[in-house]
């Protein structure tokens, strides 16, 4: 951060139209809960879906979910529907999904959900997922094994927050800059940030907080995306030792594209896709901070960085009682804020008046 102080002395859902013949023969509703996958590793993900079976034209009503509070909602709920003919017979499906991380490892419980289907209500059986220790897959391979429609399998690696310092073993006080960044190949209509990163042991302010992000492009693995700063800080740590960014949290409205094979989709769903909800997060940052080094002066107030400071007047001749504008520019890189007035000798024929403080950060 480059500053200058002046001191003056200034679902997808859609309708349904379909008429069959009395031959066709109606099938029991049902509704079921499954994972994609179980075991599952820490900090991977997986895909719960609730699926109703034979629901009729009405549908189901009232969901309830069951209590996720062990898993981070990472998207949903993601709708999709189908519809086949079998030996004259019909069946339906509508697949309520949701991409689920776990918080902890261990056995974690998902209880059971409900919905009403003609005036009945139907119940999914529990599960039990079961959470080892393993090394994650990175943002870029995960949900390469979900299913074409899965909306894991859409976004992947096409949507992600990635939080960078510009260094990462610096003295104490001295300048770090911290830049978030949402890197995304797919159509974002609407981001928030849900939870900005926690700073203990820094003190911080604002380069770049924008309320709209201008996007441009990076490469990343061979793959360019559209890229935008969400924010931009300068840190200054307080203290000593291995500090951590914490990771920002995020939510996206993403509008995605149907790729059911089924052919009735081709006529009922939106050509211009769904939106979803997909939440990103970046990975915690680590900055080693070393202690200032000794022997500094008592009037030190922990400005680290490099400085530069220029004086100047705006007349070098004048008269009795006619004032003369002394003016000190102090410019660099570092914590400025810290800075003092700088005390100024005159001769005892001048009179001072309170300066005027200005800064350009």
């Amino acid at each position: 951060m480059r500053a200058m102080r002046q001191y003056l002395f200034v679902l997808s859902a859609g309708i349904l139209f379909f008429t069959a013949s009395s031959v066709c023969l109606a099938q029991d509703a049902s509704f079921d809960a499954t994972v994609d996958k179980n075991p599952v590793a820490l900090g991977d993900q997986f895909t719960l879906s609730f699926v109703l079976n034979n629901a009729g034209m009405g549908g189901g009503k009232n969901m309830k979910l069951p209590d996720l509070n062990s898993f981070h909602i990472m998207s949903g709920p993601n709708q999709s529907s189908s519809m086949q003919f079998i030996n004259g017979a019909v069946s339906s499906s509508i697949t309520y999904s949701y991409i689920l991380q776990p918080k902890d490892m261990g056995k974690l419980a998902i209880g059971s959900a409900t919905i009403e289907v003609g005036g009945k209500q139907l119940t999914t059986q529990p599960l039990t997922i079961e959470v080892v220790k393993g090394t994650p897959r990175p943002k870029q391979q995960q949900q390469q094994a979900a299913s074409p429609e899965d909306v894991g399998a859409q976004i992947g690696d096409n949507l992600f927050l990635k939080a960078s310092v510009d260094k990462n073993h610096v003295m104490q006080g001295e300048q770090i800059n911290v830049t978030f960044k949402l890197y995304t190949r797919v159509s974002v209509s609407n981001y928030g940030v849900d939870k900005n990163p926690t700073m203990t042991g820094f003190w911080g302010e604002d380069i770049e907080n924008p309320k709209n992000i201008a996007l441009t492009n990076e490469t990343v693995n061979g793959k360019q995306y559209r890229v935008g700063v969400i924010r931009k800080m300068a840190l200054f740590p307080t203290q000593s030792g291995t500090l951590e960014i914490a990771p920002m949290e995020a939510t996206t409205q993403v509008q995605i594209q149907s790729r059911s094979l089924d052919p009735f989709d081709a006529f009922f769903r939106d050509p211009f896709g769904r939106t979803v909800t997909y939440k990103v997060k970046s990975d915690p940052l680590k900055i080693k901070v070393d202690p200032l080094p000794s022997g500094a002066p008592m009037d030190f107030k922990g400005a680290v960085g490099k400085f530069t400071m220029n004086t100047s007047v705006d007349r070098k001749t004048t008269k009795t009682n006619e004032p003369v504008t002394l003016k000190v520019t102090i410019t660099g890189t570092g914590n400025i804020k810290v800075l003092e007035v700088p005390e100024i000798e005159l001769p005892k024929d001048f009179e001072q008046y309170t300066p005027k403080v200005s800064d350009n950060i």
